[in-house]
C-alpha cells in the first residue's frame, strides 16, 4: 500500500498491493440446466407460459394438416407437460402438476374450434368430449410424465439439504 504522510488524504491502494482474493470473479450459468441447478428458475405463471410455447406450434400444425389431434399435438403435449415442472421454482411445481389436464383440454378445444369441422355449440361440445374420452390414454402419458419429473425434482431437492 502507497501513502502519504499527510493524514487529509485517504491512501492509494493499487491492484498490485491488493490480496488476491479480493477479486471474485463469476459466470452465468452456460445452459437452462445450470440455471434448473442453481436455483434461477421460473415462477409458475412462467411454467405455464413455456408449456403454451411448446405446444402451440403443435396444435397449429395439426390444425394446418387435418384439424384432428394428430402425432404433432401429442407429441408437443408431451414435452409442455415435462418442460413445465423442469423449469420453475420449487414453490412452482405445483401449478405444473395440475397443468397437463388443462392444457391437454385446452389443446383439444382449440383444435375442435379451428378445425371447422362443427356446426354449433353442441356438436362443438360433443367433439371436445369424444376427443378426450378416446384421448385418455394421452392425457394419462403426458400427466404421469409431469408427476415423474415433479417428484423427481423434489426427491432431488431433499437429497441435496
Amino acid at each position: 500500500m502507497t501513502g502519504t504522510t499527510d493524514t487529509s488524504a485517504p491512501p492509494v491502494v493499487t491492484a498490485a498491493d491488493a490480496p488476491a482474493d479480493l477479486f471474485v470473479v463469476t459466470a452465468a450459468p452456460p445452459s437452462a440446466l445450470g440455471a434448473a441447478i442453481t436455483g434461477q428458475t421460473l415462477t409458475g405463471a412462467g411454467g405455464v407460459l413455456v408449456a403454451l410455447l411448446v405446444l402451440t406450434p403443435a396444435v397449429v400444425l395439426d390444425l394446418v394438416t387435418d384439424g384432428t389431434l394428430g402425432l404433432p399435438s401429442t407429441i408437443g403435449f408431451l414435452l409442455a407437460a415435462m418442460a413445465a415442472p423442469l423449469v420453475v421454482r420449487t414453490s412452482g411445481l405445483a401449478t405444473a402438476a395440475v397443468l397437463p389436464p388443462l392444457l391437454f383440454a385446452g389443446a383439444v378445444s382449440a383444435l375442435a374450434w379451428f378445425s371447422g369441422n362443427n356446426e354449433g355449440a353442441r356438436e362443438l361440445v360433443l367433439d371436445v368430449g369424444t376427443t378426450l374420452a378416446l384421448s385418455a390414454p394421452i392425457l394419462f402419458a403426458g400427466t404421469a410424465a409431469c408427476l415423474a419429473v415433479v417428484l423427481g425434482r423434489l426427491l432431488w431437492r431433499l437429497l441435496r439439504r
